[in-house]
C-alpha cells in the first residue's frame, strides 16, 4: 500500500467513525517507519476489526469491488455481510448492494445461505417487499443488488418517538401482512419478522394508502425457508439455522430445531411486532436470552390493555391470538388475519403519520380543532341540522317509493365490494 493509499485509508476510517482524528497522524508516522500497511497496523493494535478494515478498503476503491456498481456509503452491517448504498452504472440508479464478508468466502454453508436469500427474494414481486435486481460473484465474493429505498425501519422509529396509536399500528401491520401473504403463496416463510425489518418509506404518488401513512417494505429474507420440496437442501445448509432469528419476536416452535416451521411462525412474529408498535416494548422483554426463552415457553405477555389503557378489546384479543404459544391455537392463514384486521373498530384519527425523503422519519402530528363555538351556537347549529336532516329524509323516502323495486338501493359495505382489500394488498 502506497503512502497515498495509506492516507486515504486513514481518512475514510475517520469519516466512518472507526478511528479518532487525533490518533491518525501518529499511526501514519508509525506505518511509514515500519513500512507497514495501515490496515495491518490497526489490526495489530486492535484499533479496528477485520470487518472495519474490509469496509474501509471497499469505500477506498468504490468502483472495483463489484463490476458495474459504484459504492457510495454503508447502509448497514451484520454477521454475514455489509449492505452498501451504490449506483448501478449502466442504469444510473441507486441500489442497496449486499456483499458477503471476505472472511466468509471460504465457508460453503455461508455462501449457500447467501445465495439462497438472493433466490428467495428473486421469486417475490410485491409492493410491500424489497425487490431483487441482480446477483453474482466477483473474485470469489458474492453480491446481491436490491431495491434502494429512503426511509427508516420501525425499530429505530420507536426508539426515537413514542409508540404508535392503535390505528397507526394497524395500518403498518396490515401492509406487512399483505407482503408476507404473497411470500407464503410462494412457499416462503420469512422467519425473522421484527420492527427492524419493516422499512417505512414514502409511498409512490397515487399509491392507495391513507394520506400521510408511510409505506411498509419488508426486508432481509436471509433466514427464509422455501417450500417443502427443498427441505432436504435447507437441512444440509445448516441444522442450527432452525433456531436463528430474533429472540424477542421469534415463535416458540423456532426454539426447537426439530419442530416444523410454517407461516404461523411469521404470524406470531408479526403479532409480537404489532405488540411492540403499540406497547413500546416486545411482549417478552427479558434482559437475557434464557429469560426470554423461559417467558416464551412458560409465561404469558402482559395485556396490552394494561400497558396502553384505552386500547380496544378487539385489537388486544387479535394480537394475543397471534401470540398463542401453540401454533394450533394461532391464526393459521393470512386471509383470515387480514379479514380480522379489517374488521377492527375504526378509531378516531388522532393524528397523521408523515414521512419525507429528505427527513425519513415518521412524525406524529396531532390534529387541532379549527374553531371554538359557544354553547348557544352549538344548540342553534344542532337544531338547524335536525331540520335539514328531516327534510332530506322525507325527499329521499318519496324518491325511493317512486323507483321500481329492482332499482331500489341495496345495502352494501366496503368489505363486500372488495375495495377494502385492494386498498392495502398492492393490487
Amino acid at each position: 500500500m502506497s503512502l497515498e493509499s495509506t492516507q486515504q485509508f486513514f481518512e475514510i476510517a475517520v469519516q466512518q467513525g472507526m478511528l479518532a482524528h487525533e490518533t491518525v497522524h501518529e499511526l501514519q508516522l508509525e506505518a511509514s517507519s515500519r513500512q507497514m500497511e495501515g490496515s495491518m497496523l490497526v489490526l495489530q493494535k486492535g484499533l479496528m476489526t477485520p470487518l472495519d478494515v474490509e469496509i474501509v478498503e471497499t469505500l477506498r476503491l468504490p468502483a472495483e469491488s463489484v463490476p458495474g456498481y459504484e459504492i457510495q456509503s454503508v447502509l448497514g452491517r451484520g454477521g454475514m455481510g455489509v449492505v452498501y448504498r451504490a449506483r448501478q452504472v449502466a442504469l444510473d440508479r441507486l441500489v442497496a448492494l449486499k456483499m458477503i464478508l471476505i472472511s466468509h468466502t471460504a465457508n460453503p454453508t455461508m455462501l449457500a445461505r447467501f445465495e439462497l436469500e438472493a433466490q428467495t427474494v428473486g421469486r417475490l414481486l410485491h409492493p410491500h417487499i424489497i425487490t431483487a435486481y441482480d446477483f453474482g460473484r466477483h473474485n470469489g465474493r458474492l453480491f446481491f443488488a436490491m431495491e434502494y429505498v429512503e426511509g427508516e425501519d420501525a425499530e429505530r422509529n420507536l426508539k426515537r418517538l413514542n409508540p404508535l396509536t392503535e390505528r397507526q399500528a394497524r395500518l403498518l401491520v396490515r401492509q406487512a401482512a399483505a407482503g408476507l401473504a404473497h411470500a407464503a403463496e410462494s412457499g416462503i416463510v420469512h422467519r425473522d419478522v421484527k420492527p427492524a425489518n419493516l422499512l417505512l418509506v414514502s409511498p409512490p404518488r397515487g399509491y392507495p394508502l391513507p394520506l400521510g401513512t408511510p409505506m411498509v417494505k419488508i426486508a432481509d429474507f436471509g433466514l427464509a425457508f422455501l417450500s417443502a420440496e427443498e427441505a432436504s437442501q435447507r437441512t444440509r445448509l445448516t441444522s442450527e439455522q432452525s433456531t436463528l432469528g430474533s429472540p424477542h419476536y421469534m415463535a416458540p416452535e423456532q426454539l426447537n430445531a426439530g419442530h416444523p416451521v410454517d407461516q404461523r411462525a411469521d404470524i406470531y412474529s408479526l403479532g409480537a411486532t404489532a405488540y411492540h408498535l403499540i406497547a413500546g416494548q416486545p411482549p417478552f422483554d427479558g434482559r437475557t436470552l434464557p429469560q426470554i426463552i423461559a417467558q416464551k415457553l412458560h409465561g404469558s405477555s402482559p395485556s396490552l390493555a394494561i400497558l396502553r389503557p384505552g386500547i380496544s378489546t378487539e385489537t388486544d384479543q387479535l394480537i394475543q391470538q397471534m401470540l398463542a404459544r401453540d401454533p394450533k391455537d394461532r391464526i393459521d392463514n393470512y386471509a383470515t388475519l387480514m379479514d380480522r384486521i379489517d374488521a377492527l373498530p375504526v378509531m378516531a384519527v388522532e393524528g397523521t403519520v408523515t414521512i419525507s425523503p429528505s427527513n425519513p422519519t415518521v412524525k406524529i402530528e396531532v390534529n387541532k380543532p379549527a374553531l371554538s363555538l359557544s354553547w348557544t351556537q352549538v344548540v342553534v347549529a344542532a337544531v338547524i341540522s335536525v331540520i335539514i336532516g328531516f327534510g332530506a329524509l322525507s325527499l329521499f323516502s318519496k324518491r325511493q317509493n317512486a323507483l321500481p323495486t329492482s332499482q331500489a338501493m341495496a345495502p352494501s359495505s366496503l368489505k363486500e365490494t372488495g375495495f377494502a382489500a385492494e386498498l392495502f394488498d398492492g393490487k
